[in-house]
């Protein structure tokens, strides 16, 4: 019997993932293109929607969170989303670690503070 023989079973299908992560940086791109552009559009009070101009002096710029996710962490953004929790504004992002790992990190939306951390670590992250 041949020991080394490939069991498919075994190991994950690299071209499956590559195309994976090709797949999500597109969508990624189509969602900040669609977003960059929505962020122009007027908002209105009886819309319920929050004013541009109120939003802009209250929170970071997305630039600078892009800047202190690449300092604490090594991956690939996966998604960012802004919510209000308790008259908060939080960034909510998702990172692909080096290692396949889903992290589900929360950012005050005005300081930048690191405030939460979901999911497997890879070793190389400190935080």
């Amino acid at each position: 019997m041949r020991t080394d023989q490939h069991n498919p079973g075994t190991q994950p299908n690299r071209s499956f993932l590559t195309w994976a992560i090709a797949l999500t940086l597109m969508t990624w791109a189509i969602v900040l293109t669609v977003g960059l552009g929505w962020s122009v559009l007027p908002a209105h009070a009886e819309d319920g929607l929050v004013p541009y101009d109120q939003i802009k002096t209250e929170l970071a710029p997305i630039q600078q969170l892009f800047t202190r996710i690449n300092q604490e962490f090594e991956g690939i953004i996966l998604e960012i989303e802004l919510e209000e929790e308790d008259a908060s504004w939080i960034y909510e992002v998702k990172l692909l670690t080096p290692r396949g790992n889903v992290l589900e990190v929360e950012y005050d939306a005005k300081s930048l503070d690191l405030l939460n951390v979901n999911g497997q670590r890879d070793s190389l992250n400190p935080y």
